[in-house]
């Protein structure tokens, strides 16, 4: 089925979401420039992240972020993947 291998999440924030089913308390959910979707990365070393894979965080899929960034909500950030 198109769920198979994704799980249920909630973040500090209070959003809930779907993403795979590796994914761990600690992972980031990040909006990368040029993606359709947020992905979930993991922190593994010397500033470097691993990229987990696709999720879908309700209330962060239509721009929200954008428009957060701009208020200071959220915050731009350079990651090594």
């Amino acid at each position: 089925g198109a769920q198979c291998s994704r799980c249920f999440f909630t973040t500090e924030k209070g959003f809930m979401g779907v993403g795979p089913s590796v994914a761990r308390e600690g992972d980031l959910i990040c909006v990368l420039f040029g993606g359709e979707v947020p992905y979930i990365l993991r922190s593994i070393e010397n500033g470097h992240y691993k990229m987990i894979g696709q999720c879908y965080t309700h209330g962060i899929m239509d721009g929200e972020v954008i428009r957060g960034a701009i208020q200071g909500q959220y915050r731009y950030e350079d990651f090594a993947i």
